[in-house]
Parts: C-alpha cells; sequence; structure tokens
C-alpha cells in the first residue's frame, strides 16, 4: 500500500544545522541566534567548496536568523549582509553584492558611528564592486570617502588606510590618470614603509603596480627601472634570509609580476567586520 511504501521509504535527511540548533535554549531569540552562527558555518563550508548556490542559500537564512535573534539593526545582520555580499562578489553577481554593501556598511555607521575601524572596512567593500561594475570615477569617490572614514578611525599612517590609497590609485589609473595614480601608489608605499611593512609581499606588489604606472603608462623608464630594481633587491633579501643566509640562492619569485590588476584584502576585511561585532 502506499502507506507501507511511504513508511520503508528512507527518511528525509534531517537538516545539518539541527543536532547544534536543538542543543541551544528553547526560546525563539537565542534559537534564531544559533541557527544564524549554524548557517553561517555552513555557507562557509559550501562556499570553500565552489557549491556557490547553496552558500548564497544559507546566508540569506544567516540574514532572516540574525534578524529575527538580535534585531534588524543589530551589527551582526549588517555582518550577515557583508558575508552573502562578499559571496556574490566573487561569482561577479556585482549589482547585488553592491546593494547589500552598502546596506551593511550605512547599518554599522549608524551603529557604531563613523570613526569605528569596521566602517572605513565595509564602505570600501562597497567601493570595490562599484570599481567593478566599471565606474572608475564613482568608484574613486567611494574609496575616498573610505578612506576618510580609516583616517578618522586609524589615522593616515595606518596600513589599512594605505590600503584604500592603492584601491584609489586603481580607480585613477583605470580612468586613466596615471599621474594622480602614481602619487596615490607612493604614499600607500610610503605609510607601508613607515610601519615596518615596506619589504612585505603587499607592498612588493604595490611597488610593481607603481612601476608599471611610471614606465607603461607614463613613459618614466627610468624611475620604472629604479623601482624594479628594489623590487628585485628586496625578494633577493627575502629569499636570502629564507635560505638562513646561504649566498648563492636562486629561483627568487617574480611574485604577481608588473601586471597585477590589483590585490585582495578580503581575509583583513572580514576580520575587522567579525572583530567589530564579537
Amino acid at each position: 500500500s502506499s502507506s507501507s511504501s511511504s513508511s520503508s521509504s528512507s527518511p528525509s535527511p534531517a537538516p545539518l544545522d539541527a543536532p547544534i540548533a536543538r542543543a541551544y535554549p528553547s526560546d525563539a531569540a537565542s534559537k534564531s541566534t544559533a541557527k544564524w552562527r549554524v548557517y553561517t558555518d555552513i555557507a562557509r563550508d559550501h562556499s570553500a567548496r565552489g557549491r556557490h548556490a547553496d552558500a548564497d542559500r544559507y546566508l540569506r537564512r544567516a540574514i532572516a536568523e540574525a534578524t529575527n535573534g538580535f534585531g534588524p539593526e543589530d551589527p551582526h545582520v549588517a555582518a550577515a549582509k557583508n558575508n552573502l555580499a562578499e559571496s556574490l562578489r566573487l561569482q561577479k553577481r556585482h549589482a547585488e553584492a553592491e546593494k547589500l554593501f552598502k546596506e551593511a556598511a550605512a547599518a554599522l555607521e549608524r551603529h557604531y558611528g563613523a570613526t569605528h575601524p569596521a566602517v572605513g572596512v565595509a564602505w570600501h567593500n562597497y567601493a570595490g564592486c562599484v570599481f567593478a561594475r566599471g565606474d572608475h570615477r564613482a568608484a574613486y569617490d567611494a574609496y575616498a570617502a573610505a578612506a576618510e572614514k580609516k583616517a578618522k578611525a586609524l589615522g593616515r599612517q595606518h596600513p589599512e588606510y594605505a590600503t584604500t590609497l592603492f584601491h584609489m590609485a586603481e580607480a585613477k589609473r583605470a580612468g586613466g590618470d596615471a599621474a594622480a595614480a602614481a602619487v596615490l601608489l607612493e604614499e600607500s608605499l610610503r605609510i607601508s614603509d613607515a610601519a615596518g611593512r615596506g619589504d612585505g609581499s603587499t607592498a612588493l606588489r604595490r611597488m610593481e603596480r607603481l612601476a608599471q604606472t611610471r614606465g607603461d603608462l607614463m613613459r618614466d623608464h627610468h624611475a620604472a627601472e629604479g623601482i624594479r630594481r628594489r623590487v628585485l633587491e628586496a625578494r633577493e633579501h627575502a629569499a636570502w634570509v629564507a635560505s638562513g643566509g646561504v649566498s648563492g640562492v636562486s629561483g627568487v619569485s617574480g611574485g604577481a609580476g608588473p601586471g597585477v590588476e590589483g590585490e585582495s584584502d578580503d581575509d583583513d576585511d572580514a576580520a575587522a567586520i567579525a572583530a567589530a561585532i564579537a
């Protein structure tokens, strides 16, 4: 009979979050906050495996549960929207991502005020989507606004501020203003150097970008060659240190190369926003 066949068939698997959610108190708010955490973790696992549609589905559920559990204006909701926006950005769904990044940034600013470090990071993320859809002038303006918020929160000598200067340079370069891009790149490098990060991989990528801008776009090949020599010397020194000071080490990596189109600070961005709601 239909009833017997139904009873003998395998039951649908329980939702992955069910055992964890059951361990939390039964009131609605606690259940929602527990589900928010579980759905976020499940989404991260799906994303790491390249299952973006599944990740997006759980991230949307995380937004709903964060809203129910914490309230619509809570920073956890902004963080959940930021997570979904980042997933959409990775899929090049920039219009959807831009809207969510903007909502998340505005919510964080309402909650913390303009001088909280997470606020500048969130607006930086929004600017990245504006850049990705090709509106370079608007992207520059958005990055500049994010830089001002970072400056108020962290100061103009902080590496986070230097990161946004780099992206402002990328917007200027993409918009055809190589001279302005070079000035911004140089200031970004000056800050990194003052912070003791002048020989780090990020600074070297920015130096390569400056060399490309000076040489290929501004035709100042002498300046570009000097910058590239500095990059090579820094990489050779790093290889020498890594080898324990053994001379004659070869095979120094060229890194991203002069054609690098930018750099990713996604992990740092996510960490800054996560720290804001910890």
